[in-house]
C-alpha cells in the first residue's frame, strides 16, 4: 500500500461548476439506489463475487463514484444500459469542451523543487492563465525549478526553468480494461509523493 507525504497533493485549482464524469455518476448513483438496504446488497455481493459484507460496501460506494475501476459485472447487476451511459458520456465531453473554454484564473502553481519534494507558489492576485504562465516561466527561469499549473479535473499546463511549455488534457474518457470500467488519467496525483509500492508523481518526465 502507497502512502501519501505531499501536503501539496490536490491541491490543484478548481473549475468553477465543473465535476469530472458528473452525468455518468449521476447515473450510475441512480441505478445503485434502485438495489438499496441490505439484502438487496447482499444479492449485488454475491453476484460480483464478494464474501465479505462490510468490504463489499466499501467498494460499491467507491464504485458508485467511479472512484476506483468498477467491475462490468456490478453495472450489469445495477441494471446500467450502455445506450444511456453512453448519452451520458457525451454529456460529459460537452460539458469538458466548455469548461475548457471559461476563462481561468489560477491561484497557486505546483512547485518541484527536488524528486519527492514539491511545494506551491502563490501567484499574482487575478492573473489570468495567460499571464500566470508568464509569471511561472520568469520564475522558473530564476530558480531553476519546474512548476506545474494544475487544474485536476481539466488539465494540466508544466513550465520547464529552459522555457518549454507543455500541456496534457484530462478528458472525461471511460475505457474498459479486464473485465472493468477505469476512468482516463486525470490530474490529483501531480505533486504527490506516495512510499510503498506507490510511486511519486509530477505528470510529464517527473
Amino acid at each position: 500500500m502507497s502512502k501519501e507525504l505531499s501536503m501539496f497533493s490536490g491541491l490543484g485549482n478548481a473549475v468553477a461548476g465543473y465535476s469530472r464524469f458528473r452525468h455518468v455518476r449521476t447515473y450510475v448513483a441512480q441505478c445503485s439506489t434502485r438495489h438499496a438496504g441490505k439484502e438487496a446488497s447482499k444479492r449485488l455481493m454475491a453476484r460480483v463475487g464478494y464474501a465479505r459484507y462490510e468490504k463489499f460496501i466499501r467498494r460499491r460506494a467507491a464504485w458508485d463514484a467511479l472512484a476506483r475501476p468498477v467491475p462490468l459485472a456490478y453495472l450489469e447487476a445495477i441494471g446500467v444500459d450502455t445506450d444511456v451511459m453512453s448519452v451520458a458520456g457525451g454529456a460529459d465531453m460537452e460539458a469538458y469542451r466548455e469548461a475548457l473554454a471559461i476563462p481561468r484564473f489560477p491561484r497557486w502553481a505546483i512547485v518541484r523543487y527536488m524528486p519527492a519534494i514539491y511545494g506551491r507558489v502563490w501567484l499574482p492576485p487575478g492573473a489570468t492563465e495567460q499571464e500566470a504562465v508568464r509569471f511561472l516561466l520568469g520564475y522558473s527561469s530564476r530558480t531553476g525549478w519546474q512548476c506545474c499549473l494544475s487544474y485536476p479535473d481539466l488539465k494540466a499546463i508544466y513550465i520547464r526553468p529552459d522555457g518549454d511549455v507543455s500541456i496534457t488534457h484530462f478528458p472525461p474518457v471511460l475505457l474498459i480494461q479486464g473485465g472493468f470500467l477505469t476512468t482516463g488519467m486525470d490530474g490529483r496525483d501531480i505533486g504527490a509523493c506516495r512510499i510503498g509500492r506507490g510511486k511519486t508523481s509530477y505528470g510529464q518526465g517527473g
